[in-house]
């Protein structure tokens, strides 16, 4: 059994149900996702790192080859889930069952460029923290944000 954590969190999401699943004759993996051991060593300083996460994805195909693991099932949850999904999708025979939960689905990144209905956009206004490349498309629909009776979220979110 692999279990992903997810951000802003580590391996110890993971502290109280880990021992419950061993005792039940699991063998379970906690690793550290790319990008959160504070003291990381890398094999070759001169290759380009990120965290993508379809690269994830492709490390953790890379832990199951290190470790001889031929199929697991994974848990994994909001950040992680999508590396997990993603896992399930390009690598079906490596994944027996999987639990994701509260996640990121696997989606179009061009269909996310446009934003969504007004209700809905401002239900997820937190993402801009994340992603502003959103918020052309989001400013070109403000008169639409304003029939909704959403002017006090978008000023919020910057977006004048």
């Amino acid at each position: 059994m692999i279990l992903l954590h997810s951000s802003p969190y580590d391996i110890h999401s993971f502290a109280d149900v880990t021992p419950l699943l061993v005792a039940r004759g699991y063998r379970v993996i906690v690793p550290y996702l790319r990008g959160y051991v504070a003291r990381r060593r890398f094999l070759f300083a001169d290759i380009s790192r990120n965290g993508q996460q379809a690269v994830v994805a492709v490390d953790i195909v890379a832990l199951m080859d290190a470790l001889k693991i031929q199929q697991a099932t994974f848990g994994a949850f909001d950040w992680s889930a999508r590396p997990a999904n993603l896992t399930a999708a390009l690598w079906p025979e490596r994944v027996k069952s999987m639990v994701s939960d509260s996640g990121y689905l696997i989606g179009s990144q061009k269909a996310n460029e446009a934003p969504l209905p007004p209700k809905a956009e401002f239900a997820w206004r937190y993402q801009f923290y994340f992603d502003r490349a959103r918020e052309g498309g989001l400013r070109g629909k403000s008169s639409r944000f304003q029939q909704a009776h959403l002017a006090t979220g978008v000023a919020q979110m910057g977006l004048r």
